[in-house]
Parts: C-alpha cells; structure tokens; sequence
C-alpha cells in the first residue's frame, strides 16, 4: 500500500502492476497518492484506490504496456494522453477500463487541466452502476476528432458514463466525444451543474441519454445512440455548429427541455409529452418533430420555429398553448 506521493521510478517487469491508496478522502477531487517517477512493465496497471480516494498520474513519460484498470475513486489526469506511445497510461494501445461503481465514491477520471485522452473506455459493471468523467471547467476531450478510430467508448448494460463539471460549464469547456460510443449503457450529465457535452461519433449505445441540465451538441445523426433521449431537468440540445441533423431517437419529456444553435433538428422518432409539457426553442434553424406527438399537453415557448409534421397525425389530447414570446409554431 502506498500513500501521499512517490517520485521513484516503477518496475513491475512482467507482472500485473497494483497500486493501492487509502489516503486523502473519498470525491475530495485532491490526491491521496501522487504518482510522478516512470512506471514500467509488460502487463497491465490496475489502480485501487481505497475508499473512494484519489490517485493523481503525473508522469507523461510512463511506458508500461497492457490494459489500464482503474477500479475505484477518481485518477486525476491532465494534458495529452497518447495511444501507442508514452503517457500517463503508459504506450499501450488498448482502451482504458473504468469498473463502475453504486455506491457513493465518485469512480472514474478527474480532468484538472485541459485534457486530450487519445485511447478509448470501456466501461464495466453491473447493477446500474457509474463511471464518472469530471472536469473543473476545462474541456475534456476523448478522441482525436471524428472518425479516426481514436477514443471509442463502450458502455456496458446497466452501466452508465456520467459526465459532470464541477466549475462553470460552458461550450468552451465541454467535454468532447469524438469516438464511436457503443454498448447497451447509458449517458447522463449530473444535475447539480451546467454542463456541455459534445456526441461526435457514429454512436450506437442504446441505453438511452438522460438530459439533466446539460447542453448536448449533436455532431452526426446518430450522436444519441438508438436509445430514448429522456429530459429529466432543464437541459437542452443543439447542433454542433450550422449544420442540420435529422435524430432518430424517441423523445420523453419530464421536464422542459431547450432547443437551441444555429442548426436544424429534425427528430423522427415519438415525442412522450408525459402529461403536460412546455418545449422552449431558441433555434435560429428550424426544429422539427416528424415524429407523433402523444400523451398530454404541449406548450410552445421561445422565440424559435417548432414544426410538428407527423405524416400519421398527432395524438396528445391536452391541448397546444403558446407560451409568452412563443415565436412560430408551423403545424402541416
């Protein structure tokens, strides 16, 4: 077991690398143990912090190869992390296995400055468990760009990938995922802050997306995986740019969601108004729901264009109101 800070360089030969720590304390976002000297060896690093305590990777020259395993607490990261040559996850290729956690620890990576991760994540467990990618107001990317193969995320059943800033969120510091994210997990933004997060991929994940008060930028038609895109607070989905989307995820309205950017959005799937529903869109582009409208009412807010063009018809029964500065609504 080692505590608080090692500067010593690391030999595990050819054998799996452990390292545990008990120190600091649980989602303190601070190290309990501060790893800087060059880890090496030729079979995996698991790291095991203790209780939900945090484990702080600093040496950008590292060059164990096999799998990074981070089995607890938060691994405190920062900068560019290559794939294939020396980093703070050593020069392996393989993606970086997070066990997700359902207990209270924070379980995952903590970005504390700008962070690029240029390997993908698996994420493992079970029981509707989490892993976490935080960042404190700093843009935590996955991925070099769109389809090149870096930073594909899998997400196993049950399991979610919770994103999660801690300062201010802003489009500037978003986290950005540019990899493929498959698997029959979920995503989620933690409720307690702003948060934007950007789907870049082909992604085909389906266990739907919770919108808490997250902003999602959508970069291709299939950002949100095959799943239900559940809005569970006050978040919102835009485009990633001007360019137009057309998404075709179902829709579940627990709360009022935005649709803002300069892009269009087109969805195709059913739109759940869960009893009564208000839809604000800010959109300077049209947003569209071709799909059928059910079950409730719909309140139409914000000065951007709502188009419902179901071909089928519509459904809901409570009513259409529209709401102060409620812009257009466009019914064909």
């Amino acid at each position: 077991v080692l505590f608080r800070s090692v500067s010593a360089n690391i030999n595990f030969g050819g054998a799996e690398g452990v390292i545990s720590s008990t120190g600091g304390t649980a989602n303190s976002i601070s190290a309990g143990l501060t790893l800087s000297g060059v880890i090496s060896g030729t079979n995996g690093l698991t790291l095991n912090p203790i209780n939900g305590s945090d484990i702080a990777l600093t040496n950008t020259g590292n060059t164990y190869t096999g799998t990074t395993t981070l089995l607890g607490g938060l691994t405190i990261v920062s900068g560019t992390i290559a794939s294939g040559a020396p980093s703070i996850f050593g020069s392996d290729t393989s993606a970086i296995v997070i066990n997700a956690s359902n207990n209270s620890n924070l379980n995952g990576l903590y970005a504390s400055a700008a962070t690029t991760l240029n390997r993908g994540l698996s994420i493992v467990g079970s029981s509707t468990s989490s892993a976490f990618l935080l960042n404190a107001g700093y843009a935590f990317t996955v991925g070099t760009s769109p389809g090149d193969g870096t930073g594909n995320i899998s997400i196993a059943s049950n399991t979610r990938l919770d994103l999660y800033n801690i300062g201010s969120g802003t489009a500037a510091n978003a986290f950005i995922l540019n990899g493929n994210i498959t698997g029959a997990g979920s995503i989620t933004d933690n409720a307690v802050a702003t948060t934007f997060v950007q789907l870049n991929g082909n992604n085909s994940y389906s266990g739907g997306t919770n919108i808490a008060t997250g902003t999602y930028l959508a970069g291709s038609d299939t950002a949100f995986g095959t799943g239900t895109i559940y809005f569970s607070s006050t978040g919102g989905i835009q485009s990633n740019g001007a360019v137009a989307h057309t998404i075709n995820n179902n829709l579940f309205l627990g709360a009022t969601p935005t649709f803002g950017g300069t892009g269009a959005l087109n969805f195709t799937g059913g739109v759940n108004l869960n009893g009564s529903a208000t839809v604000n869109v800010t959109n300077t582009a049209p947003t569209t729901f071709s799909g059928v409208v059910s079950n409730g009412a719909l309140t139409k807010t914000g000065i951007g264009l709502l188009a419902l063009n179901s071909s089928t018809g519509n459904t809901y029964t409570g009513g259409t109101v529209l709401g102060t500065t409620a812009g257009t609504l466009n019914v064909n």
